[in-house]
């Protein structure tokens, strides 16, 4: 077990080959701007309670594909709580992981993101949400290909 001091502003666990479930505890890191967790061994459901880590900035970024939760293990659907994570500019990625249901409609309130949002390589089916429009800031790697989602792109 990882124990963290409360005051913990960033967090770059990427590429420890960590196993398990991510702790729910890491909501309670309220002051954290960037979070990484990515290429691990991580399973299970992402926990609603990361949604609470509003003052998130950025999923990390030191280099394409090493950011957020990329690159895991992580199944089930992705929490309507991650909407409020309303600060996050880039390095949102959900990618490479075994995601399914549909994506969060929540993710639409995002809307500082300006780069690097990524859903893509998952199971994730229905239609893609015209929340998502709301995302214009987006100027870069925007990815939701390699799942099976139903309907053309919103243009809303």
């Amino acid at each position: 077990s990882v124990r963290l001091p409360t005051a913990t502003t960033s967090i770059d666990f990427g590429e420890q080959d960590y196993t398990g479930t991510i702790p729910t505890e890491f909501g309670l890191l309220t002051v954290v701007t960037e979070l990484s967790l990515y290429n691990n061994a991580l399973t299970g459901a992402i926990p609603s309670e990361l949604g609470l880590v509003t003052e998130l900035v950025t999923g990390g970024g030191k280099s394409w594909g090493t950011y957020f939760l990329t690159s895991n293990m992580l199944t089930s659907s992705a929490p309507t709580e991650l909407g409020g994570l309303i600060k996050m500019t880039g390095f949102f990625s959900l990618r490479s992981n075994s995601l399914s249901a549909a994506i969060p409609t929540e993710l639409g309130k995002l809307d500082q993101m300006s780069f690097a949002f990524g859903l893509s390589s998952n199971s994730l089916s229905s239609t893609i949400p015209t929340q998502l429009g709301q995302l214009d800031q987006m100027s870069s790697d925007f990815y939701l290909a390699s799942n099976s989602l139903s309907s053309t792109i919103p243009t809303q």
